[in-house]
């Protein structure tokens, strides 16, 4: 047998992803030579993995503490990412409702090539055992909840209609699965000199005896392993603990079978990673079971109001450095803090040295030697200075800002400088280290505004925004989400469950969301697996905002309110040429600022038709301008698609986004030439002429200026050439510092490292229409 040589050799560890900051929600993975083993998958676990090079080709098995968000938010982006590495299949571990969970998912998060095997717990399950562990759940539910549900129960919930209003009622509490986790058994060592006094000579009949075989000695006696192999070493023994609320302590510490594990020499457990919600780790009777354990059991602890702020996506945060130096009004660095409580781990709660707080990358080895290694750990990010390629533009970049920002004193018009514009994902299809996906949030004086929230929203918020991320929250009245596919709608979620936390028992809030019919189903389905305040949210179709149709119901009291809490004068829903049920939109606040948001499309004619003078308009250039076929196929815009959009609209500003993870860090924009070849423009318009500088045209005008065609036929006296911006997640603009964006633009490619990219294939990520497409 060839196992018990290969577990003598085996080297396994786990590795801490996230620690409940608000941008990476507790997950851990557990590395062997053979597979990966991933617990819990919150929102942003999968950028973190492309963040650090966590690789995922040989994880085959997720286990689930919870069905609610923090612990999910993850997994439909993880399982299409699976799914385009064409894995063949993926095992999904959890408590009461995941079968649900994965059922609410699938229209738009599935692989029908990617076999998904689910293993709810009901608690009359056996472990989960194979060549490296085995895995036995313990359920935990609140002290004031039902206790158990039977198979047959979670069935017959799993196949209820998921608008039956009825299940909420008598599930409120959410259970929790802890999980005992037994390593390989690591054999005895082989002891040579027992081997020769037996008779066996040295050589290949030595290595067939540490391989478990019998051999014969030269006397022709048969000597057995166990005759010169000392005793095997059990497998170690780890617990993943969710305890997200002081209501279930109870449950936990009284579980009979962790009993066998306090204050033994026969069971001692290895080390505790603990998952803790609000009130938990100060509890006494929490710190007491831990002290349970011993002196030797480390405790590698996550709770969420004890985890520093730290900036997890580093690679992030070093290109918002250099893009500060450019601009620091625009470009804010990100926000950290420490954590909301501190609190010492033994000097306050007198645990032994062995109990940690958990940090990004932080590895506990199991195995040849026990220990925690932080060589891998984040410290704070380091200041650096402006890359060397970035120093001959910024004296000319900041010249530049301070003649743009006099000339906008001098000529305060009518504007609303108010209004900002807060990208918040810039990228499409998947999250990279440098664009999150889909996202962008617009503040109001009456309120604020997301179009669309793919998933880790909140947590680019909270970077960007810092203290005024509650204040934002509160404030928040809508969301729009252009269409299904899962980059534009997965931080949805999220956004609700801190807007609901920030408004607190404030019943006259409410939250408006303006999505395809199809958003409204899942969320309904998923408030089975967890109550999300539906009581609180006004859902409307976007049909009903449609332009230039009979189903709009634009009369509508609802529509009416929304309007009216917004102080917004018009707001109108297009459809556009991508998926089923795609929309655009554009609305007007305070009868002067036109705001047009293309979602994901081909150019559309109505959006030029509605957005006519739009002050801005947010607009997808996915790919460059030579890749226009793709983008025909994938039905995208190309940049030069976008810039045409953008003049025949008559657009003030153009902010484009969305553009393919192909470019890391600053898209292909050069020449930034509108493209004429589709939506062709009208026959006696032919391309503006552009100045000479890198910059596009009008890049050093604070105001709105025409020129003249070069036709000389040409009946229209002008032709309006919008100021171009390309966004930057995080980045925050309004109508005047918007107009420095084009003196960037050189600058901007300084800092592109020629070739630098990012292992994202693009092409294996080719989704459906049916709402599960990944792609550009």
């Amino acid at each position: 047998m060839n196992t018990a040589s290969a577990a003598s050799r085996m080297k396994y560890w786990a590795s801490i992803l996230g620690t409940h900051s608000h941008d990476a929600h507790p997950a851990i993975i557990l590395h062997f030579d053979s597979k990966r083993y991933m617990f819990n998958c919150g929102e942003g676990t999968q950028r973190i993995c492309v963040e650090t090079g966590t690789r995922l080709l040989r994880l085959k098995n997720i286990f689930l503490t919870r069905t609610s968000w923090d612990c999910v938010g993850g997994l439909p982006g993880l399982l299409l990412t699976l799914g385009d590495l064409n894995q063949d299949a993926v095992s999904l571990h959890g408590p009461p409702k995941l079968k649900h969970f994965i059922k609410a998912i699938h229209p738009f998060a599935n692989r029908p090539e990617m076999q998904i095997h689910v293993h709810q717990q009901t608690g009359s399950e056996t472990p989960y055992m194979d060549e490296n562990l085995t895995i036995i759940p313990i359920c935990l539910r609140a002290s004031n909840a039902q206790q158990g549900v039977s198979e047959d129960e979670a069935d017959k919930d799993d196949a209820q209609e998921v608008d039956d209003p009825k299940w909420q009622e008598s599930h409120a509490s959410v259970p929790s699965t802890c999980y005992v986790c037994t390593g390989p058994v690591k054999p005895g060592r082989f002891d040579p000199v027992a081997a020769k006094k037996l008779g066996v000579k040295p050589g290949p009949d030595f290595g067939r005896l540490t391989k478990g075989d019998s051999v014969e000695a030269q006397d022709g006696t048969l000597v057995h392993p166990n005759q010169c192999i000392g005793p095997a070493t059990p497998g170690a023994v780890f617990f993943i603990v969710d305890c997200p609320h002081e209501s279930y302590i109870q449950s936990l510490t009284m579980a009979p079978h962790l009993q066998q594990f306090k204050n033994t020499k026969e069971n001692p457990v290895t080390c505790i990673f603990h998952i803790l919600g609000r009130g938990v780790l100060q509890n006494t009777d929490y710190v007491e079971w831990i002290r349970s354990f011993g002196s030797t059991t480390y405790h590698i602890i996550m709770s969420e109001a004890h985890s520093p702020q730290t900036l997890t996506l580093r690679s992030a945060g070093l290109i918002q450095q250099q893009l500060n130096y450019i601009d620091a009004e625009i470009f804010p660095l990100p926000f950290t803090k420490q954590p909301d409580e501190q609190v010492d781990l033994q000097k306050d709660l007198q645990l032994s040295k062995n109990a940690v707080y958990a940090r990004p990358l932080l590895n506990f080895q199991f195995t040849p030697t026990v220990k925690l290694d932080e060589s891998a750990c984040y410290g704070k990010l380091p200041v650096e200075p402006p890359k060397k390629e970035l120093v001959p533009y910024l004296g000319q970049v900041h010249r530049e800002r301070k003649q743009l920002m006099s000339a906008a004193r001098a000529k305060r018009m009518d504007c609303d400088d108010d209004v900002r514009i807060i990208p918040l994902g810039t990228g499409s299809a998947l999250p990279s280290k440098y664009r999150n996906v889909s996202s962008t949030l617009i503040t109001l004086p009456t309120g604020s505004v997301f179009l669309d929230a793919g998933e880790g929203t909140y947590g680019q918020l909270f970077r960007s925004c810092g203290l005024q991320t509650s204040e934002i929250l509160k404030n928040l009245k809508l969301i729009f989400v252009s269409h299904m596919h899962a980059d534009h709608h997965l931080g949805v979620f999220m956004l609700i469950s801190r807007w609901n936390e920030a408004v607190g028992n404030d019943k006259s809030k409410v939250l408006y969301i303006v999505a395809p019919t199809q958003f409204s189903r899942w969320m309904n389905a998923y408030s089975k697996c967890e109550d999300v305040g539906w009581d609180m949210i006004r859902f409307i179709n976007n049909r009903d905002f449609l332009w230039n149709s009979n189903t709009s119901h634009q009369d509508g009291p609802r529509i009416q309110e929304l309007r009216e809490s917004l102080n917004l004068t018009s707001f109108q829903t297009i459809r556009v040429d991508h998926c089923s049920d795609s929309f655009a939109v554009v609305f007007t606040y305070n009868g002067r600022t036109k705001i047009a948001f293309s979602g994901d499309c081909r150019p559309s004619e109505d959006l030029i038709k509605v957005g006519q003078g739009a002050t801005f308009l947010i607009h997808e250039a996915t790919l460059e301008n030579d890749m226009r076929q793709d983008a025909i196929d994938k039905k995208h815009c190309t940049t030069g698609e976008a810039l045409d959009v953008a003049r025949r609209m008559m657009a003030e500003r153009v902010l484009l986004t969305h553009f393919s993870q192909r470019y890391p860090k600053v898209p292909v924009m050069n020449p930034m030439r509108p493209s004429y070849s589709h939506p062709s423009p009208p026959p006696s318009a032919s391309p503006p002429k552009r100045s000479s500088s890198k910059s596009p045209s009008r890049g050093n005008s604070p105001n709105r200026k025409r020129q003249k065609s070069n036709t000389e036929n040409d009946t229209s006296s002008n032709v309006v050439l919008p100021i171009v911006g390309i966004a930057f997640d995080m980045m925050q603009v309004n109508r005047t510092s918007f107009d420095r964006l084009p003196s960037f633009i050189s600058a901007l490619h300084a800092l592109v490292a020629e070739g630098e990219g990012e292992s994202v294939n693009e092409e294996k990520t080719s989704g459906t229409s049916s709402g599960n497409k990944r792609t550009l």
